[in-house]
């Protein structure tokens, strides 16, 4: 195999393997409970590591590792800790030792723009990491855990600080999935939180170039972390703006206090220079087209 993608059945995931050819292994846990692709195999890597450390032992070719697998909704996360570690951080490091003294060449970690200490400026990846809640506590804890089991190898590690993804197939009930819902359903209300955060909005396609530019780099290095962000933030009342437009809905607003999350950030914005300047990625697509595509993809379900 060329490559190892764990997480294949995300939202990522299920975009990128089409980009990955026909020399991939693609593993996911079925978290998300959606229907399973054939060509998907049904394991959790803390339950089968031994059986993932026998098929990486078996390949005799370079191959490539890509790391999505996690549980990144906030509120879940919040609500089951022990599980986002176990899925987040322990998957992560049993799969970083288990690639040690096999042909891989490459191991790649989702990690997120959230590892950043909240500012309502505008993040690089020179800026101070710090966790501001349970999702970003397991990703920055990932981070280091493969900086140090790496730091001497000859594998090379990419560690994708992706901003806010949008596109088709997000199944997570993150706040467009979520508002996409109360447009269609029978309440004459659209139930929100705060609408003042300002996010940065990276299409899923944007984000899978990333991965497949960076895979196929022949550039050598110990551990990089990258931002895979547009640098333009949009806050959620002009989302709920887009949307409401987008399904010419008329329905009214009201301010939810259960979904006001004490550990929102302000805003959370990310520069892409360093990827830009490593191997010439930026972003090709806007926040209207992810919206739209979306909102397309929900419609045709």
């Amino acid at each position: 195999m060329k490559y190892f993608l764990f997480g294949a059945n995300g939202f990522v995931g299920a975009n990128l393997k089409k980009h990955l050819g026909k020399d991939v292994k693609l593993i996911d846990n079925g978290f998300l409970n959606k229907k399973f692709e054939l060509d998907i195999e049904k394991l959790c890597i803390v339950d089968n590591i031994d059986k993932i450390k026998e098929q990486f032992k078996l390949e005799s070719s370079p191959f490539t590792v890509i790391n999505l697998a996690a549980i990144h909704h906030i509120p879940y996360c919040e609500n089951n800790p022990s599980e986002t570690f176990k899925s987040n951080v322990l998957g992560n490091l049993l799969l970083a030792e288990a690639v040690i003294g096999t042909t891989c060449k490459r191991f790649m970690l989702a990690s997120s723009g959230a590892v950043y200490q909240p500012s309502e400026g505008i993040h690089s990846e020179k800026d101070t990491l710090c966790s501001s809640d349970i999702y970003s506590a397991s990703k920055l804890s990932a981070e280091n855990d493969i900086k140090a089991i790496f730091s001497n190898s000859d594998i090379d590690v990419d560690i994708l600080r992706f901003f806010n993804i949008i596109g088709k197939g997000d199944f997570t009930p993150h706040i467009i999935p979520d508002l996409y819902e109360q447009v269609v359903s029978e309440s004459q209300y659209i139930n929100h939180g705060n609408l003042t955060t300002v996010r940065d909005y990276i299409h899923v396609e944007d984000a899978c170039d990333a991965i497949m530019l960076l895979s196929n780099s022949a550039k050598r290095y110990s551990v990089e972390a990258y931002n895979v962000c547009t640098g333009i933030g949009t806050n959620g009342y002009a989302l709920l703006n887009e949307l409401v437009k987008l399904k010419q809905s008329t329905k009214e607003l009201y301010l939810d206090p259960e979904k006001v999350r004490k550990s929102d950030r302000p805003a959370q914005i990310g520069n892409y220079q360093k990827l830009h300047n490593y191997c010439g990625w930026k972003p090709k697509r806007s926040f209207l087209q992810g919206l739209q595509d979306y909102v397309g993809f929900r419609d045709a379900m």
